[in-house]
């Protein structure tokens, strides 16, 4: 900022002086965002419940010096917004370098407390999760807390546990972290009679389970769910297939038997706390059935096999494998050293002009010519001058 001082008109002075002086962050005592700002949201919004935390978009916030009603920080300086699952407390987070006007390098958040006292909105209005309208599948979650999928509830299971292998999601297929035993309860019957909580589901075959809403609790209504009690496997997978590398080539690639060789396939086994291997399919006890999304680097590729021998007979498996994409870089386009002037053109992308691109494997086994379908093109006019090495200006178009 410049300091500029004159004497007035009239007074019989002259000179001037003039100095400038440096503008920094308040550092005030502590440093903490909430010494300087005050953050609230913008209006009130209604949310179902999940049982996670809630993302609030950053523009349903404000942040507010203090004591300055109309002073607000920009927009985006808030890098996000948090509230626990039921509303209550609200977590804002600030990016320190764009808060230009204070120091917040220890303590960048600012919280909204919806249960204050002197609170009066608005709020995050969180509203009871239907059961009635959310999907449920069978999984179990491992030891990383990914949940991998199953097609049986493993026999032996207490019908009081029958809870841990039942996936809840709402119809985004969000998942839902709702609680047993608070939330909601469950009962187990078969062929339509009840089991009591401590009953073992040793028997093989179809059972159903009724999730209730709990008094009290953050739910509503019921729903049904019939599955099945049997020998429990989650996945299967091959580590030679895992080993190869397939390049996107814009046709189906289509591993055989000689590639994929052993499968193992991965199990959940009742008393145990982790998904397992449960058995080793060989090559000779299995048919490939299928591939799906076996083109593309972004999809997930995987064979269908279906086994023909063992405890697994007649069961189908998708063992997953890799499509790793093909590569453009300098060397793979070609662009004409020149093209003709037109003087009726007024923007670069009007030249159009003619590129050959392609694109490869690390390795260069693999090259492939690509169509406009597969990239983009972004024109501008560079003066020449100002490319290094260059000392004669020329139109350029990049």
């Amino acid at each position: 900022m410049t300091i500029r001082v004159t004497p007035k008109a009239g007074t019989g002075l002259t000179g001037e002086f003039t100095t400038k002086v440096t503008m920094v962050k308040r550092t005030g005592q502590t440093k903490k965002a909430e010494e300087f700002l005050t953050a609230g949201l913008n209006e009130s919004f209604p949310y179902e419940y999940t049982g996670n935390d809630i993302a609030i978009p950053t523009d349903k916030i404000t942040v507010k010096e203090n004591g300055y009603a109309n002073a607000t920080i920009p927009q985006d300086a808030i890098i996000s917004a948090t509230s626990d699952e039921k509303g209550k407390k609200v977590t804002v987070v600030l990016d320190p370098e764009k808060v230009t006007n204070f120091d917040i390098s220890n303590g960048n958040t600012l919280i909204i407390d919806t249960e204050a006292k002197d609170y009066a909105g608005p709020y995050v209005n969180v509203t009871k999760r239907d059961l009635s309208n959310i999907d449920i599948h069978l999984g179990y979650k491992d030891e990383n807390g990914v949940i991998r999928p199953l097609d049986f509830v493993p026999t032996g299971v207490s019908a009081r546990y029958v809870y841990k292998y039942l996936v809840l999601s709402d119809k985004s297929g969000e998942v839902l972290s709702l609680v047993n035993d608070t939330d909601y309860t469950v009962t187990v019957k078969r062929n339509g009679e009840e089991l009591a909580a401590n009953a073992t589901l040793n028997t093989q075959g179809s059972y159903s389970v009724t999730i209730n809403a709990k008094t009290g609790g953050m739910c509503v209504n019921s729903i049904d769910f019939s599955f099945d009690v049997g020998s429990a496997v989650s996945y299967a997978e091959s580590k030679s297939l895992e080993g190869q590398k397939y390049y996107y080539t814009g046709a189906e690639i289509k591993p055989g038997k000689d590639v994929i060789g052993n499968v193992t396939i991965y199990g959940k086994v009742s008393g145990t706390d982790e998904i397992t291997a449960v058995d080793t399919v060989d090559q000779n006890a299995y048919e490939i059935v299928g591939y799906k999304e076996n083109i593309n680097a972004t999809d997930s590729p995987s064979v269908t096999i279906k086994v023909t021998k063992g405890d697994y007979a007649d069961r189908n498996f998708d063992v997953p494998f890799d499509i790793l994409p093909l590569e453009i870089s300098n060397d793979t386009v070609t662009v004409p050293e020149t093209i003709s002037y037109d003087k009726s053109f007024t923007t670069a992308g009007e030249y159009k002009v003619p590129i050959i691109v392609t694109a490869d494997s690390p390795d260069k086994t693999i090259v492939k010519g690509l169509s406009e379908d597969d990239f983009t093109v972004e024109y501008k006019f560079v003066d020449g001058k100002d490319r290094e090495g260059n000392t004669i200006a020329k139109n350029e178009i990049h």
